[in-house]
């Protein structure tokens, strides 16, 4: 019986020996994934086309001067994994052969193929090899990408700022020019199907899984972005949640040289066109004022070691909205500003009209700057007061976008009674006032620019 168990024992051992010997030899190596750095992969070989092993391979930043290297196997392959974006010159070298440099540019997410081929010279002989473009064709996988690099994002015109824009120039994206979510789609996925991340993390709407953000509906951030992928389909295991565009991009940093940009871009009504329907009223162009900036600046704190940037921006836009406004006429102000018992104070707006007569005095320099708002704003005093007081409204006879920014309208207009809850007041005496008691005469002021106010 204990012989059986030991038998079984040992032909565990020795499939589990087996087991570990296939794995070592055969199986291929794993190599680290990420979607925020890129790696270089590629052969070296002779002239004749053989395979070079044991021969070095590096890769140096040309912006931060750090150097990673590989050795090629027995077949003459190597891998160089988790590069940052950007461009590095690559160097092969071996025994017996000339050193041979090619620059070459590494994205994001993706797999940069370099195959260099070694001449028999002089080790101390530097042979450079022009090219190293962004590869349009992957080879090494069925990922469907495309790259943007700095130069080609700040050369995009970009209103606005939006640090996703660039998605909808690569191939498959439709932009949205219609309703609904989302700026753009991509091989006829809804928008609410793209993901986007920078460095890594996700940067959306958490909710509706879109990258409108902000009082404004744009991620800011697009002069902090040094390069973009936009991954439409077939992407592997580093890429999930979503099935449509994957965009992924990562910041600018600091590197050996000190450098930075500085922009500003304003828009206004000076720069566009009238509109048809303000042409067919005889309505002059709509106020408008956007401004939009940025500035960066990134460079060496220690030589190859440390590096800072640092990066600011931000829009402003100002659209005045038009309409009717209504501001407190002289009388009003005079009534709840009287001291109690002065001949201002009518008994008949008290105790509910005056601020002194609800031991509220103290609040006088509150409501005194509250009212300087109203006669102190653009238009003020072009409008019109309305006789009937609050229990009437001032009803317009022409659509409000005629109504033009800081003046009042000058066409016959009538008055429509409107029905208004009378104003609060006191139950000491045990009488109610009558509820018009307290409709005291109030200005109308029309086309008031609300920045104005502010």
């Amino acid at each position: 019986m204990r012989f059986f168990r030991l038998q079984n024992v040992a032909l565990a051992l020795s499939l589990l020996a087996v087991v570990v010997f296939l794995t070592t030899a055969v199986a291929p190596v794993a190599h680290a994934q990420s979607n925020i750095s890129g790696d270089i992969v590629g052969t070296v070989t002779d002239a004749s086309g053989a395979a070079l092993p044991g021969a070095q391979v590096s890769a140096t930043s040309n912006t931060k001067g750090q150097t990673k290297t590989a050795v090629t196997d027995r077949v003459g392959d190597y891998r160089i994994p988790l590069l940052s974006p950007g461009r590095y010159k690559v160097s092969a070298t071996a025994p017996g052969f000339e050193t041979t440099t090619v620059e070459v540019t590494v994205s994001a997410g993706t797999i940069t193929p370099l195959a260099v081929k070694l001449t028999v010279g002089k080790a101390s002989t530097t042979v450079e090899v022009s090219g190293g473009a962004v590869q349009i064709m992957h080879v090494d996988d069925a990922q469907i990408s495309t790259s943007f690099d700095l130069q080609q994002i700040q050369d995009l015109p970009n209103p606005g700022g939006d640090l996703t824009f660039v998605a909808q120039t690569a191939p498959g994206a439709v932009m949205n020019t219609q309703g609904g979510y989302g700026n753009f789609s991509t091989n006829g996925l809804p928008a609410t199907s793209n993901t986007f991340t920078v460095n890594g993390g996700y940067e959306g709407d958490p909710y509706l899984n879109v990258n409108n953000s902000g009082a404004t509906n744009l991620l800011l951030g697009n002069n902090d972005v040094e390069s973009v992928t936009v991954t439409t389909n077939s992407y592997d295991a580093a890429f999930g949640g979503l099935g449509g565009a994957q965009v992924n991009e990562t910041s600018r940093s600091g590197g050996n040289v000190w450098h930075g940009n500085l922009l500003h871009q304003w828009n206004g009504r000076a720069m566009n066109a009238n509109s048809y329907f303000n042409k067919q009223f005889g309505s002059g162009r709509n106020f408008d004022n956007a401004n939009q900036w940025a500035a960066a600046i990134g460079g060496p704190l220690k030589k190859d070691k440390i590096f800072g940037f640092i990066d600011t921006e931000g829009i402003r836009v100002l659209i005045p909205e038009r309409g009717i406004v209504a501001a407190p006429s002289a009388l009003y102000q005079k009534a709840i500003l009287a001291g109690a018992g002065t001949p201002d104070d009518d008994p008949k707006y008290a105790p509910y009209g005056n601020l002194a007569d609800n031991g509220l005095a103290s609040e006088n320099a509150l409501y005194s700057a509250m009212f300087a708002y109203y006669n102190n704003a653009k238009g003020h005093d072009l409008g019109q007061l309305d006789p009937l007081g609050r229990s009437r409204r001032v009803d317009l006879q022409r659509p409000a976008h005629q109504l033009r920014a800081g003046m009042a309208d000058q066409r016959p207009r009538r008055l429509q009674p409107r029905q208004r809850r009378p104003p609060l007041h006191s139950l000491q005496g045990g009488s109610r006032p009558a509820a018009h008691a307290a409709q005291l005469p109030e200005l109308r002021l029309l086309g008031l620019e609300p920045s104005a106010l502010l």
